[in-house]
């Protein structure tokens, strides 16, 4: 969009005012949305975007009310505050010019601030996405010139199928939620099939309005039988069960009974949370992507097809993980496989020497050779030491020693480790301890991901290459550690979602692992980054050149 410019507007110079005083901005965030808006002005020669001198654009009411309607994407609009437009000039100039001025920059700060919270997420995430960040600029102009205010929004909005599912679960709840909170369920002894009880009629009742159970179910409408736990409530538990992520024996126990009671305003909530973690992700996910859920403790990979009317994602893999325990939680992140290790040694991080394997050598120096654990010096000979010659009661050995564990049955990695490209020193590998994949809570490593059946996805990530499965098996058997890299790098996204929605439409839930929905809860209440305008009002009405008090 070329300059323009008017001289004959007297509001310019005052947006230029309010635009130069961006510097003062308050957090990183906020000084990045400054740019964009003194990017976006200065590029219209700082001539005011949503009025001229004879009135203000219908784009006004279309932005209020695009911001008025930010609950569709579970966004507050009361956290964007209640934007003052000033767009008519007052008699005489001075003061009419700097009103509409500051008008002028609210509205485009109002569409900032919108826009970045709705592509990229209100709050900034403290681990490790690569930044969504679109052209708000281009999109604004855009927006202007065709006089579709709410169309920007729209494109500016996640792609992601997941976060469009969740978008439609989320209309659901607040509609459960109007109609109404269903009578909790009685505490009481446990209730299997075959059984009759009173409060069947409430778990029958709550059931029907979650959708486990269809209203014209036998029985559902009330009398003597509706008190009967009967085969189709207990099908209706299983389900419920099942997408609350717990044991679907059919029984309502105690467990059970707490998640089914949880408010239908809480399960909305949680839902809108999650809304906020898609945000983050990057918009490509990539053509085929390693999908890691950590509440859900399950590894997806999964392939996109384009189609005209939309990627159609499918699910070609499926396994059980084991994360990271919650004092030492697997982080949320994106990144990419860019080679195997078939048979891995593993360098012992300090903190996990000291924590599980010191006690045992202070006593026993011999205990590192029953692990297949030997010291290396950290030298480029790297040579191996005897540890019976190091007073492992002084911890100085670190600074020219370190720990690995040879490959073999019993090396922590298993027998195939995926490297990431990371900050954190995470990656996806095998393990001895198959054991752990039976268990329904699986947080239990120091921060990787260990995968359930790691040979399937290497054959899978090396298709098309000489590594067959057969030609992984043989190296395997053979243990000699060897690097295979990919083809080409494929994305991998860890993310954490207590709520999602599966593509045959079933809302799931998930314990809260790591805590994190009450600290993303109070984060959204915030103004994360927002542009705040007052002082540089205050600067523009005294002049640039007058001293401050």
């Amino acid at each position: 969009m070329p300059p323009v410019t008017s001289p004959e507007d007297g509001a310019t110079d005052a947006v230029r005012q309010l635009i130069e005083c961006g510097h003062r901005a308050p957090n990183a965030e906020s000084r990045r949305r400054w740019r964009i808006l003194g990017d976006f002005y200065r590029r219209r020669a700082y001539k005011p975007a949503w009025s001229t001198q004879a009135g203000a654009s219908p784009d006004v009411a279309d932005l209020l009310a695009a911001v008025a309607a930010a609950e569709q994407y579970a966004l507050d609009p009361a956290v964007y505050g209640n934007t003052r437009v000033a767009t008519r000039p007052r008699e005489g100039g001075g003061a009419g010019d700097l009103a509409r001025a500051v008008g002028d920059v609210e509205l485009t700060r109002l569409f900032i601030n919108y826009a970045r919270d709705l592509a990229r997420g209100r709050v900034i995430h403290p681990d490790f996405y690569p930044v969504n960040d679109p052209d708000v600029g281009a999109h604004l102009e855009a927006a202007l010139a065709e006089h579709d205010i709410a169309e920007a929004f729209r494109r500016m909005a996640p792609g992601h199928q997941g976060y469009h599912r969740l978008l439609a679960a989320v209309a659901r709840y607040r509609r459960l939620v109007a109609e109404g909170e269903p009578a909790a369920v009685p505490e009481g002894p446990l209730l299997k099939r075959g059984e009759k009880a009173a409060r069947v009629i409430a778990l029958r009742t709550r059931l029907v309005a979650l959708g486990d159970l269809p209203a014209a179910a036998p029985a559902a409408l009330g009398g003597r039988a509706a008190q009967v736990f009967d085969q189709g409530l207990e099908t209706a538990l299983r389900n419920f069960q099942r997408r609350h992520g717990l044991g679907d024996d059919g029984q309502l126990g105690s467990a059970t009974l707490a998640a089914l009671n949880v408010p239908v305003l809480d399960r909305t909530r949680q839902l809108e949370l999650n809304l906020e973690r898609w945000r983050w992700l990057p918009a490509d996910l990539g053509k085929r992507y390693v999908l890691v859920n950590i509440p859900d403790y399950e590894l997806r990979v999964i392939e996109r097809q384009p189609h005209a009317d939309g990627d159609a994602e499918t699910t070609v893999m499926q396994m059980r993980v084991v994360v990271g325990v919650v004092e030492q939680p697997t982080p949320a992140m994106s990144a990419s496989i860019s080679h195997l290790i078939l048979n891995p040694f593993w360098n012992i991080p300090g903190k996990i020497a000291e924590k599980e394997l010191f006690p045992e050598l202070r006593n026993d120096p011999g205990y590192l050779a029953k692990r297949q654990i030997k010291l290396v010096s950290r030298g480029e000979d790297r040579r191996t030491v005897d540890p019976h010659s190091i007073n492992w009661r002084n911890t100085a050995w670190r600074e020219k020693y370190r720990l690995r564990q040879e490959p073999g049955p019993g090396n922590a990695m298993g027998q195939l480790k995926f490297v990431l490209s990371n900050p954190f020193g995470v990656y996806l590998h095998d393990t001895p301890k198959h054991q752990l994949f039976a268990r329904r809570k699986r947080a239990g490593s120091h921060g990787c991901i260990r995968v359930e059946r790691p040979n399937e996805l290497a054959t899978y990530l090396l298709s098309g290459t000489p590594w067959t499965a057969d030609a992984i098996s043989t190296t395997l058997t053979a243990g000699t550690s060897k690097r295979v890299d990919l083809p080409g790098q494929v994305p991998v996204h860890l993310a954490y979602f207590t709520a999602w929605v599966d593509d045959d439409g079933t809302v799931e839930f998930r314990d809260d692992v790591y805590g994190e929905d009450a600290a993303l809860d109070a984060a959204l209440r915030t103004e994360v980054g927002s542009l705040q305008l007052r002082a540089c009002v205050q600067t523009a009405q005294r002049g640039p050149n007058e001293p401050r008090n």
